[in-house]
């Protein structure tokens, strides 16, 4: 025979509501509408009318424009462009968050991948970081013409006097302090970058956003595993390989038997 404190377990359990999901939302569907879907949103475009869904809570938000172009799909946010103007939604926040451009050139810097975190505007002199993560876009003014290096988790800006970096993770620009208007960009692989520069190699970690410096005298080989890399290998010293890793931020050299 079951104790009345087992009992009355069997009870709430079997008695208790099941939970249940909140109802979605829902938006007339017009016969003429565009629909876009990827992860973590959908877009419904009715002429200059664009709705959009973030599947993180559950919502719409609607942007009314008057000359919309320039749809750029990240892998989770999307930006468009309306005249002088650079809407991005992002699903997180669940709302569009614009940012103004001056010069009628302005332009996103091509993605590596679609699987990218975040976007890059180059606006004259200025430019222009979206940050689909935190939904936040941050402007790093430069000296001269910047040249942009993207990467899917990291970017560069190089003006000829100063080398930023900018991270998906935080969005704040992060300068690298003893280039000089020297460095020589290696690349930009996933969560790290590496640059060059005054007999010294500089790594830059996405996740811990900051630079990291090494020693070396001479140009490296870098090898990275895909556009998603967490890490590189840097090959060239003679009985060793060393690597970068874009999530602790630290450089790591191995000895080899082989020169």
């Amino acid at each position: 025979m079951r104790s009345p404190a087992a009992l009355l377990v069997a009870s709430t359990f079997l008695t208790a509501p099941s939970a249940q999901l909140p109802d979605w939302a829902s938006i007339p569907s017009p016969p003429g509408a565009t629909i876009r879907l990827e992860q973590s949103w959908a877009l419904v475009q009715d002429g200059t009318t664009f709705r959009a869904f973030s599947c993180v809570n559950r919502t719409w938000s609607t942007l009314l424009t008057l000359n919309p172009t320039e749809l750029t799909v990240l892998n989770e946010a999307f930006l468009l462009r309306d005249g002088q103007v650079y809407h991005a939604f992002a699903p997180r926040l669940g709302r569009w968050v614009s940012q103004q451009v001056w010069d009628p050139n302005a332009r996103i810097v091509p993605l590596v991948s679609p699987q990218s975190w975040l976007s890059v505007v180059v606006d004259g002199s200025s430019v222009h970081v979206f940050q689909a993560i935190d939904g936040t876009w941050t402007t790093v003014v430069c000296a001269g013409p910047p040249t942009v290096t993207m990467g899917t988790k990291c970017a560069l800006v190089d003006d000829g006097q100063a080398l930023h970096a900018v991270s998906a993770f935080y969005g704040t620009p992060v300068r690298l302090a003893d280039a000089s208007g020297l460095a020589v960009v290696i690349g930009v692989f996933g969560n790290s970058a590496v640059v060059f520069s005054n007999g010294r190699l500089h790594g830059f970690s996405a996740y811990r956003n900051q630079w990291a410096t090494m020693p070396l005298t001479f140009a490296p080989t870098v090898r990275a595993g895909n556009a998603q890399a967490a890490f590189v290998a840097i090959e060239g010293e003679p009985n060793a390989v060393t690597f970068f890793s874009g999530h602790t931020g630290a450089f790591h050299r191995v000895a080899t038997a082989d020169p």
